[in-house]
């Protein structure tokens, strides 16, 4: 049967001056055989608790690890530190204030959970640096109770104020009074001008263009153009797709990306998509109307064109009133006798 043996227990001590007690205890072992023999550079599963004798015995915190030991079967655990396992409690959460506290060691040799008891051991005062911290109620220049006093009224003089170490921010309003103010001093000397400093960055000014598919035609027209454009309401603008494509027009609105023209002269025809905007100028006043010209020579006679279809038949007109009976005509000519005719049928006797 194999058996460990305890061969010491080291609290980790921190100074009063320091600002933190660290939460962890240090804890060292010799694991040996039931003969004596050390367990030389083999894992085994150790369970450390800490026992509260002030509550029945309770467990005030336990942990579980898994450690390899060394050629001489020793062991070293930081009680508290980061990588054990089945964690109960906080050794921060201990309190050592009350009652004697024991540390219980359980050990299974062959790294399981199988675990045996192999000792039981009282903490010594060293043990209680981890309540260095004071408690209680607070003195001196402090007042109410640890671990979170506050400085008593009245309590910090002049004689504990470092020189210098004040600033005026930190005084209250009125503490220090201004004397009046003086008389103005002379004007200084005017200084050398400066350098001239780098010409800026030109601005976007005029110019832009748009990608709206638009109708060329007179109204209102919306282009989707830049931001920033140096153009304002009322004036005058030309979107042109080509040197003899264009809409000119007044502009009745210019916010973010968003520019709206009523257009009033137009060039060309077609929907577009692909605009340049300038400036363009206000139109003329329309010119008055020129002399009327000369009258131009006469054509030449168009050809006769073919001859049209016959109207319909009228109807027959009214007969008209009986002339006056014209004169006599000459007698004509005796004409040729005419030829003999048959004779005519024989009477009855």
């Amino acid at each position: 049967m194999r058996k460990i043996v305890l061969v010491s227990f080291v609290m980790a001590i921190c100074m009063m001056a320091n600002a933190q007690v660290p939460q962890k205890l240090n804890y060292q072992g010799i694991a040996r055989t039931a003969t004596g023999e050390p367990i030389s550079l083999k894992k085994i599963t150790v369970r450390l608790t800490i026992v509260d004798s002030a509550n029945a015995g309770q467990i005030a915190y336990q942990e579980t690890r898994s450690i390899t030991t060394n050629y001489v079967g020793l062991f070293s655990i930081v009680i508290g530190s980061p990588g054990a396992t089945n964690v109960f409690g906080t050794v921060g959460g201990v309190n050592w204030a009350t009652g004697q506290k024991f540390i219980k060691l359980e050990v299974d040799p062959s790294g399981g959970a199988n675990y045996t008891v192999v000792g039981l051991t009282g903490l010594q005062s060293v043990a209680y640096a981890l309540n260095a911290a004071p408690t209680g109620n607070a003195g001196g220049d402090l007042t109410g109770t640890y671990p979170s006093p506050t400085i008593a009224n009245n309590a910090i003089g002049t004689s504990k104020i470092l020189d210098g170490s004040i600033t005026l921010s930190k005084l209250a309003p009125g503490v220090v009074i201004s004397g009046p103010t003086g008389a103005t001093g002379a004007t200084g000397t005017v200084g050398a001008t400066g350098t001239t400093g780098a010409v800026g960055a030109t601005g976007i000014g005029y110019g832009g263009t748009s990608t709206s598919s638009l109708l060329i035609g007179t109204g209102l027209k919306v282009f989707t153009t830049q931001a920033g454009l140096a153009y304002i309401v009322g004036g005058r603008i030309r979107a042109a797709n080509a040197a003899n494509v264009y809409m000119d027009g007044t502009i009745t609105a210019y916010a973010a990306n968003s520019l709206t023209v009523n257009v009033d002269a137009v060039s060309g025809s077609g929907t577009l998509a692909s605009w340049s905007f300038a400036v363009a100028g206000t139109a003329g006043v329309t010119g008055s109307t020129g002399a009327t010209g000369p009258t131009g020579a006469n054509g030449v006679t168009g050809a006769t064109g073919a001859t049209g279809a016959d109207g319909v038949t009228g109807s027959t007109g009214p007969t008209g009133l009986q002339g006056i009976q014209g004169v006599a005509g000459p007698t004509g000519s005796t004409g040729a006798t005419g030829a003999t005719g048959a004779n005519g049928v024989t009477g009855s006797t």
